[in-house]
């Protein structure tokens, strides 16, 4: 709510969805089991925008989000409830940490997520702000209208509204920049090093530290690196991560292999470690 009086929504206009089961438990949507009752709430509100978020939560957990014909099960059915409602339905997904440089291919779960969709939207970070705190917006895809529409830039700004108790709490607010000439797959391109590969990098850096941190201060690098990949992230930032957290690499025992350690840490017997 902060963020939408901070917008300066009319709250009077904003609706929230609750759904309850017959044993008076409250629970999320989960599609495509509540689509009936879903669009007869929104033919009685007189709703024109359904927000989703995260949408993958949304889908039923007896469906495989990676699987295209099990997402479809719920997406499509959800598509053909919008046209019936003259309902725009917003879903709101992550990017992967697969590195690609295609907008329609870096979103999590299915590429039915994006085949399904009639427009997608991406925001990046912005590979030419060295502040970090800009971001762009583009449309990768627009089976609505026109293929060429602009990147637009954005940054999310502090903004204070009144409490109820006459004080003053603090919340973002999205401030629109100059449109980018470059299209937001152009930008993911060039962002290389920057942008979503410095996030992911960044993100890498603190699994590793707090992995090892659990482990002692040094582990297996094979362990290492299956726990890294099971946890999403790829060979290209974990060796950024290295990097930036000085990791020691020491080899021993026969067979040989070889060991991570952060700075400072004592070398234990490698018997413990195994």
């Amino acid at each position: 709510m902060p963020r939408l009086i901070a917008a300066g929504a009319d709250l009077d206009m904003v609706y929230r969805v609750e759904v309850v089961t017959s044993a008076n438990v409250h629970s999320e949507i989960s599609m495509p089991r509540d689509l009936h009752d879903l669009e007869q709430r929104a033919v009685e509100v007189g709703a024109v925008l359904l927000l989703l978020d995260p949408l993958m939560s949304r889908l039923s957990d007896q469906l495989d989000t990676h699987r295209d014909a099990e997402v479809r099960l719920a997406l499509e059915p959800l598509a053909a409830l919008a046209n019936r409602a003259h309902l725009t339905v917003l879903g709101i997904i992550h990017h992967n940490k697969s590195g690609s440089t295609d907008p329609l291919q870096v979103v999590m779960g299915s590429r039915a997520f994006t085949a399904v969709a009639r427009s997608v939207h991406t925001v990046i970070l912005d590979p030419d702000d060295k502040t970090g705190r800009r971001r762009l917006f583009g449309t990768p895809k627009n089976n609505l209208g026109r293929s060429d529409l602009p990147t637009f830039s954005f940054a999310i700004e502090s903004f204070a509204i009144q409490t109820d108790d006459g004080g003053l709490a603090w919340t973002g607010r999205l401030a629109w920049g100059a449109q980018s000439p470059a299209s937001i797959h152009e930008a993911m391109e060039r962002a290389g090093d920057s942008g979503d590969q410095k996030s992911a990098a960044t993100e890498a850096e603190h699994w590793l530290e707090d992995y090892l941190r659990m482990k002692g201060g040094i582990d297996l690098s094979a362990k290492i690196k299956k726990a890294a990949y099971a946890a999403g992230h790829t060979e290209r930032s974990l060796r950024t991560a290295r990097k930036r957290l000085n990791i020691g690499i020491t080899e021993a025992d026969f067979p040989r292999q070889t060991w991570w350690s952060l700075p400072g840490t004592q070398q234990q017997q490698k018997g413990s470690q195994s």
